[in-house]
């Protein structure tokens, strides 16, 4: 009698669960990221203009054997230090130089969380999300705010915003002529992710 009342028990559990739900993006290859900084003399922004290949972004939203939600985000972005871009070959071969391009080639950025579901999101509409970059051999965890919308060409952006410091990843900000130009430990990072819904 236990024994069916157990079973029971577990069928009525298993049937009020809510399913899994998993969700894939695609990123597409003209999704782009700029730096933007100062010196103490002017402003400069750097891009890669184009991310150059697709890639995915998964999201899976479950509930765990102890009643409690949780998502699980899969998805890296692996940028060509060298593609960053400028428009000043001096300062884009410092910046690239300040970076270790020749000895860490790669800048990630890993996604780990995302506030809610991407597909459940109206156009203009923000959210909240962890990722951790990697650039120069050192990772960071930031907490990142994005703004979710829809473009003229129907496909979805993803719009990222984020402060970080040179010395976040220990390295120098580059200056010129013995000092006399200097660029601030301060750089604001935006990135636009061109998604489609696979």
């Amino acid at each position: 009698m236990k024994s069916s009342l157990l079973i029971i028990i577990l069928l009525i559990t298993d049937l009020l669960t809510p399913p899994e739900q998993k969700e894939l993006w695609v990123i597409q290859k003209n999704s782009y990221m700029k730096v933007a900084g100062k010196t103490n003399i002017n402003t400069f922004e750097c891009a890669v203009e184009n991310y150059g290949k697709t890639d995915t972004l998964s999201w899976t939203y479950a509930i765990d054997k102890s009643n409690k939600p949780t998502a699980n985000i899969l998805g890296r972005l692996k940028i060509s230090v060298i593609k960053f871009d400028c428009g000043h070959k001096m300062m884009t071969k410092d910046l690239q130089k300040t970076l270790k391009a020749s000895q860490y080639p790669i800048m990630t950025v890993d996604f780990l969380s995302f506030s809610k579901s991407l597909s459940k999101l109206k156009p203009e509409e923000s959210l909240t999300g962890q990722a951790e970059i990697k650039l120069a051999g050192v990772s960071k965890k930031y907490n990142i705010t994005y703004l979710f919308k829809k473009n003229k060409n129907g496909l979805f952006e993803l719009n990222g915003y984020q402060q970080i410091l040179f010395s976040d990843f220990n390295l120098k900000p580059p200056s010129k002529l013995g000092g006399t130009i200097r660029v601030e430990n301060e750089l604001k990072v935006s990135f636009t992710l061109i998604l489609q819904k696979n």
